[in-house]
């Protein structure tokens, strides 16, 4: 629900976008970015026996292919999609992947494809701008816009859908709950989208889904219908903070593609000459790595960095 206190309404077309200021939020508002607007889709998805749920979906490919998540997939029975300039369309859905939380549905509106932003590229303290469904007290479901601040890129998903997959972490306002919404840049990249039963494994705000890996998760719903990921066949955890920014190794199985290159110990700082974060930012690169893809690590081992390369397995 949310509360009273929208500030301003600007309307594009169908999509009506008020802004909401409240405690966590700054006071100057900056405006949405107006052309990005046009790639976000609300949605509305019927179920047997149940109530309508809302949602947000944001275009990601060429003839109408919308990501959103898969919890909001659920059991649909009808997807209504409404386009920022009005028009309403029935959406099919394409696939799902639950690991993931991403799910794609698709309209015949030919509608423009967003920018996506790389979640490493983003860093805590950045502002951005928050486009979402809500629903007021009467009942009705609203588009608004507010700033975010950036609380955190690289931590895990603590528990609900996507558990264990990075997340983006925005400090969404007090008494501000969307049923769905689209975290964006000033310049209408997309940051990431919201998933509203992720809970964020530190700190508080919301948890979204970065949006480099809604973008490439989809395209492999729309291309082959599943997800299909290699594996280096560790168990690993965060280092501590004294130790070297990146995933900590656990555990490697026997017989599994790291077993003769990782040990437990070992700290991985950089897949593909790209930096880690953290244990889940690895998961989730390796996520959008196919089977028997060949990779290389950096490695920290007894204070001495090493290079390792390999192939990554096809099972878990």
């Amino acid at each position: 629900m949310v509360g009273a206190g929208a500030a301003a309404a600007l309307v594009t077309g169908g999509l009506m976008l008020s802004s909401q200021s409240g405690p966590s939020s700054p006071v100057r508002m900056s405006s949405p970015p107006l052309a990005a607007t046009q790639s976000v889709v609300r949605l509305e998805v019927e179920t047997a026996g149940g109530p309508s749920t809302y949602g947000c979906g944001v275009v990601v490919a060429t003839g109408g292919m919308i990501a959103t998540n898969a919890t909001l997939l659920e059991g649909a029975r009808r997807v209504l999609a409404t386009t920022a300039s009005g028009r309403h369309e029935t959406a099919t859905v394409v696939a799902v992947d639950p690991h993931s939380d991403v799910g794609v549905v698709r309209v015949h509106a030919a509608l423009p494809v967003a920018r996506f932003v790389d979640w490493r590229d983003i860093a805590p303290g950045a502002g951005a701008v928050e486009v979402a469904v809500a629903t007021e007290s009467s009942g009705s479901p609203q588009s608004m816009w507010w700033d975010e601040t950036i609380a955190s890129t690289g931590a895990a998903v603590g528990s609900g859908p996507g558990s264990g997959m990075v997340s983006v972490v925005a400090t969404t306002p007090t008494g501000v709950e969307p049923e769905g919404a689209v975290l964006m840049e000033h310049n209408g990249a997309v940051v990431g989208l919201l998933d509203r039963f992720a809970v964020p494994s530190v700190g508080g705000g919301a948890a979204f889904l970065p949006g480099d890996l809604v973008l490439q998760v989809a395209r492999d719903l729309v291309a082959d219908g599943k997800v299909l990921h290699g594996w280096l066949d560790i168990s690993g955890t965060n280092p501590g903070p004294r130790q070297p920014k990146g995933a900590l190794v656990t555990a490697v199985r026997p017989g599994g593609a790291s077993k003769t290159r990782l040990e437990p110990g070992d700290i991985i700082e950089a897949i593909n000459g790209r930096p880690v974060r953290s244990m889940a930012d690895l998961s989730s690169r390796l996520y959008l790595l196919a089977p028997d893809s060949w990779v290389k690590l950096r490695v920290e081992r007894a204070n001495l960095v090493r290079t390792f390369g390999m192939w990554l397995s096809s099972a878990p």
